[in-house]
């Protein structure tokens, strides 16, 4: 019985909640807040990961194909990428292994 009493207020109040959502939208005065907690670490976690691929790809390819300036043969700017990469990675996998 409670429930048809709860259907039976919702069936009623449905098109005038319906039709002032539509007009709220029209006037532009409709607001929606969304809160998601605890999605920022994992966020930060892929950037770090994908910033790291990225350099760690086009050191490689600074690398391959001794890009000036270089020393010894080797481009400068392909080793230090590699390294900054290395050393991202490394941060990465810290912060993975931090939080469990």
């Amino acid at each position: 019985m409670r429930s048809f009493r709860d259907w039976s207020r919702l069936l009623q109040a449905l098109p005038r909640e319906t039709l002032d959502l539509i007009e709220r939208a029209q006037a532009g005065e409709l607001r929606i807040n969304v809160e998601q907690r605890g999605i920022e670490k994992p966020i930060n976690r892929l950037a770090y990961g994908i910033i790291a691929s990225a350099v760690l790809l086009a050191s490689a390819l600074l690398w391959a194909s001794s890009a000036p300036p270089t020393l010894w043969g080797i481009s400068i700017f392909g080793v230090l990428g590699v390294v900054l990469a290395f050393l991202l990675g490394v941060h990465v996998l810290f912060l993975i292994w931090r939080s469990g």
